[in-house]
């Protein structure tokens, strides 16, 4: 199964076959409801473009390639995730074809044990979902900040981290938080965190 491609262990690559869904990737946006139906072959990127409009929000994750089926069939953690749950949590149907070839429909009333598997259980290994019926969340104001530290010594760098650390987890659950360390030039360290409000 192939939808964004971002897959690390390359389980969307084979020597054999590959079902390509980059194509099914029409969004149909309900303001009312505030839910969207969203093709498997969609990408983030293209999701959060059209609910922009409505000025509506969805817990994914913050790199627009990726494809939404591995993202929400795999949990999802994104910037919304404090505040609002994992992309899973956001599932409210999904339309797949079974290992048998047949179309199966799972939400909370029907085929609830499908509808529990896809929701973080087991990656899209339970056939392949054509459809997604997705909750979305009115979003009325983003702040967005990033500080970046670059060339710092490993003390430093552990000042900065141990700050990091006691703050992350006693902010806001409105505020989400990632602290990523990299490799300085003449073995200093460099450190960036992005955080979303």
């Amino acid at each position: 199964m192939r939808c964004g491609g971002h897959s690390y262990e390359g389980f969307s690559q084979s020597p054999s076959v590959i079902v390509d869904m980059r194509l099914m990737n029409a969004i149909a946006v309900n303001p009312k409801t505030n839910t969207a139906t969203v093709g498997a072959g969609t990408s983030l990127g293209s999701l959060y473009r059209t609910i922009a409009a409505h000025r509506l929000a969805f817990t994914g994750g913050s790199c627009p390639t990726v494809g939404i089926s591995g993202h929400l069939l795999g949990g999802g953690y994104g910037y919304l995730a404090r505040p609002y749950g994992l992309a899973c949590d956001s599932l409210l149907s999904v339309a797949l074809v079974n290992p048998d070839g047949q179309q199966v429909h799972a939400d909370a009333h029907q085929n609830t044990d499908l509808y529990w598997a896809c929701r973080g259980g087991g990656g899209g290994s339970f056939g392949i979902a054509t459809t997604f019926t997705v909750r979305l969340k009115k979003v009325t104001n983003v702040i967005v900040f990033r500080v970046v530290w670059l060339g710092l010594s490993t003390k430093a760098a552990k000042g900065v981290m141990k700050a990091w650390q006691n703050w992350a987890p006693r902010a806001p659950r409105t505020i989400d938080s990632n602290l990523v360390v990299a490799k300085g030039a003449n073995g200093t360290i460099n450190m960036r965190a992005a955080t979303r409000h």
